[in-house]
């Protein structure tokens, strides 16, 4: 479907050539009077701006051919008995929506196959957790009991040398009270 605007430069450009008396090939044709829309890229690109000034240049030349023509005008009939130049809605809006069915296609494609991968990175990760993990927790339990049992050696040599000192001193006692 054309947008008005495109539909309003179509008509105003065939009855100007009409009116002008200029030949057909002279008139512009809907091609070069509408500036063509390209679908845009990642939803942010904006049309060639070359393509507007091929736009500009042919409205220019159409406008200087229609001052230099001083030709009577033309009767409705042959007017309205002209035909409009046919729109082809292959290039405009079928090659443009395959393209863009084709880029969703491509993205879709591209973005299961980054789904996949980080499915694949969180299984691996999710499943070499526990054991990193519970290496972790083995160092750190491991380290806890180590700790432990220095700690009970120290204390087994301080009742040691305790035992020792209160059997010494149970000896110089037995001692002193043997002398007396």
């Amino acid at each position: 479907m054309e947008s008005p605007l495109s539909n309003a430069d179509s008509l105003s450009t065939t009855l100007s050539g009409a009116v002008s008396s200029s030949p057909p090939d002279r008139a512009l044709s809907a091609s070069q009077n509408q500036v063509p829309q390209q679908p845009p890229q990642g939803g942010t690109a904006a049309p060639d701006p070359s393509l507007y000034a091929q736009r500009s240049e042919c409205l220019m030349k159409h406008a200087q051919s229609d001052e230099k023509s001083d030709d009577p005008e033309r009767p409705i009939a042959d007017i309205i008995s002209e035909q409009f130049p046919t729109f082809d809605a292959d290039a405009h809006v079928v090659s443009q929506f395959s393209e863009e069915a084709a880029r969703d296609a491509k993205f879709e494609e591209e973005l299961g196959t980054m789904l996949l991968n980080v499915v694949m990175k969180t299984h691996a990760w999710a499943a070499s957790r526990p054991r990193h993990e519970a290496a972790v927790a083995g160092r750190t339990l491991e380290a806890e009991i180590a700790q432990i049992m220095q700690t009970e050696a120290e204390q087994e040599q301080t009742r040691q040398r305790l035992g020792e000192f209160v059997h010494r001193m149970k000896n110089a006692l037995a001692a002193l009270m043997g002398t007396l």
